[in-house]
């Protein structure tokens, strides 16, 4: 008998981490009954992480770190209405895409490199430099995206779930951009 599992789920249930523990947990799982044995069920709970997201956000250190990191950044900072600079479609949202050949990537990397830093903080800079350029501001603030498991959390690497945080990123953008 072949049998086939079809699992579908929403992006905000799991980061890649928790969806590779979880696939691995079923195989685990299904080996354990193919066997005849009681799978091992240990329940783990997500509440430690909510606690430790809690005390954070009311830490008074932490709060006074970002008040100061923030002090004085634009707030709501929106791009014009014409985007003309932007490309030729001249509404105000619009996605662009586009592919980069593999030369274009190498590039990039060896640009990231050349300065030590990693390719994310390069394209970062980049998109404050267009934000920039966009707008007419030098002081520039987006959100960014990293995984956050706190290595004081008891079995953290086993929990499944999103454990992300957005924080924002400032940017003084000095000079040409080019």
């Amino acid at each position: 008998d072949d049998h086939a599992m079809i699992l579908t789920y929403h992006q905000v249930l799991f980061d890649q981490w928790s969806m590779q523990s979880f696939l691995a947990e079923v195989m685990r799982d299904y080996e354990s009954l193919l066997l005849g044995r009681e799978p091992d069920v240990t329940p783990f709970s997500f509440e430690p992480f909510v606690h430790y997201i809690h005390d954070y956000q009311n830490d008074s250190k932490a709060r006074a770190f970002w008040r100061n990191y923030l002090k004085g950044a634009p707030k709501n900072l929106r791009l014009p209405r014409s985007a003309d600079s932007l490309c030729d479609n001249p509404i105000r949202m619009q996605n662009i895409t586009m592919q980069l050949t593999d030369m274009e990537s190498g590039q990039i990397i060896a640009r990231a490199r050349e300065h030590s830093v990693t390719t994310n903080q390069l394209c970062q800079l980049g998109w404050a430099h267009t934000l920039s350029k966009a707008t007419g501001k030098k002081d520039i603030v987006f959100n960014t995206t990293l995984a956050k498991r706190p290595s004081s959390i008891l079995d953290i690497d086993r929990m499944m779930g999103v454990f992300s945080a957005t924080p924002p990123l400032r940017i003084n953008v000095k000079g040409d951009v080019s």
